[in-house]
């Protein structure tokens, strides 16, 4: 599009939209003539038929003139990027094109338009004419006005729609000076994402129930070659945690990247979006979040909820834990590579780096720790159990496998290991119960599988 194009049009409409804040309309008559009294050339009116121009121009924009032969069409499309473009929401524009005309009958030969009732009704629409032939303009916008067969109900032309013929004009068009085209927008629905709501049971909040499957929100897919739905962030429920977007209702497989061209023909997309009851901290495959769970884990109001295997090699040393207070909920994942351990701990002191004291607020569930290493160091006696070295009445333990702990513990020649004397390794994984046998009989959700192993140096 020519600079002389894009002044040209952006003054037209700009003045245009002056006269609308004066005149309180959508495009109004004052002005007009005198803007445009340079532009006797051809002619273009445009319909954008149910879109807007630029999202704050009119519905229609008319007398759009052009001086000179050998001007292009203007080719307003949602694609111009510094030009004015049309836009619809809910729609794609697919193209300009020539209005369709009655072939025959009274109106043969006319542009044939149509208006939407109220009810959702379709129905032809004809310019309202004077006795002498000449269009009837409404007083408040000098703009034409519109009537259906046996009404007598006036409908002003923003109203109005215009079916499309199948000749479509494109930016390649020339405009001649005797030309007085009506051009007309075309449109499709726009591919969008419907997001489903998933949960385990139904909810109430706020007098409202939502159930398993209900629509909570959708979102355009645009003319992006591809798109992702992102994590419905501007939908939420009190008392749930958003979990992750899905593409099927199993809520297996993430909603990633989408390919438009892979739903060419279709309107939407269909998006699982997992809630889950609780406040909880989403984990996905993150070493680092990982870590900071660990950290979490003394503090009763903290929960998480992992969604992947996470591979822990690359996290140096998770130290030791003190204890545990919170949730965990492992969803059936592995944690793998686990490295923790202290240095110079004082005489008589007493550790298990993992989980240290479990408390009777904590629950770890549906949760594998895999490979793990344990390095302690002490100054004199110590009291070294690997996983846990207590556990209160209350604390929830259920599916919930230790596989494969390597543990060195150095002291000075001449202390101990308190609960492994004498080389005794019975009790050095789990405290609280006696030996570690006895604890896995207490806590039948919990396994110990895999090559264990302690070494006192």
């Amino acid at each position: 599009m020519t600079k002389r194009l894009k002044l040209f049009l952006a003054t037209i409409l700009g003045a245009m939209a002056i006269a609308c804040c004066v005149a309180g309309c959508s495009v109004g008559e004052p002005g007009r003539n005198e803007i445009l009294a340079n532009y006797n050339g051809g002619q273009v009116t445009y319909y954008a038929n149910g879109g807007s121009f630029n999202n704050n121009t009119a519905i229609v924009v008319r007398d759009v003139y052009f001086k000179e032969d050998n001007v292009p069409f203007f080719d307003m499309t949602d694609n111009a990027a510094e030009s004015y473009y049309v836009m619809y929401g809910g729609y794609d524009f697919t193209g300009w094109y020539l209005p369709a005309r009655y072939e025959s009958g009274e109106h043969a030969g006319e542009v044939m338009y149509t208006y939407t009732n109220s009810e959702g009704h379709t129905v032809p629409a004809y310019p309202k004419l004077n006795e002498d032939g000449t269009p009837v303009t409404d007083s408040r916008e000098a703009r034409p006005l519109f009537n259906i067969d046996g009404s007598n109900k006036d409908i002003l032309e923003k109203d109005i729609r215009i079916v499309p013929s199948d000749t479509p004009i494109n930016s390649e068009y020339i405009v001649k000076a005797e030309d007085k085209l009506i051009v007309c927008a075309t449109w499709k629905p726009a591919l969008k994402f419907v997001f489903k709501l998933a949960v385990d049971e139904s909810f109430t909040i706020g007098g409202k129930t939502y159930n398993h499957g209900d629509e909570i929100t959708n979102m355009a897919f645009g003319k992006d070659e591809t798109a992702t739905p992102g994590q419905t962030t501007t939908v939420s429920f009190d008392g749930y945690t958003f979990v992750s977007n899905y593409t099927e209702e199993a809520c297996e497989n993430y909603a990633e990247t989408y390919n438009r061209a892979d739903y060419e023909g279709q309107t939407e997309i269909v998006v699982w979006s997992k809630f889950v009851k609780g406040s909880w901290t989403v984990i996905k495959n993150n070493a680092n979040a990982i870590k900071s769970m660990f950290s979490g884990l003394n503090s009763s109001s903290n929960a998480y909820y992992l969604l992947e295997d996470v591979d822990c090699s690359s996290i140096s040393g998770f130290g030791i834990i003190q204890g545990v207070r919170a949730k965990v909920e492992g969803n059936g994942h592995t944690l793998s590579n686990l490295k923790f351990g202290a240095k110079s701990l004082a005489n008589n002191a007493s550790v298990a780096p993992v989980f240290g004291a479990i408390y009777a607020s904590a629950e770890i569930k549906n949760l594998k720790l895999k490979d793990i290493t344990i390095e302690v160091t002490g100054k004199g006696n110590l009291t070294m159990y690997a996983v846990c070295k207590s556990i209160e009445e209350g604390a929830k333990l259920e599916n919930l496998t230790i596989e494969n702990v390597t543990a060195t513990v150095d002291i000075p020649t001449g202390n101990r290991v308190e609960n492994a004397q004498n080389g005794s390794t019975a009790s050095w994984i789990f405290g609280g119960k006696g030996t570690d046998n006895d604890f896995l009989a207490a806590y039948s959700g919990v396994t110990l599988s895999g090559t264990n192993s302690l070494t006192i140096k």
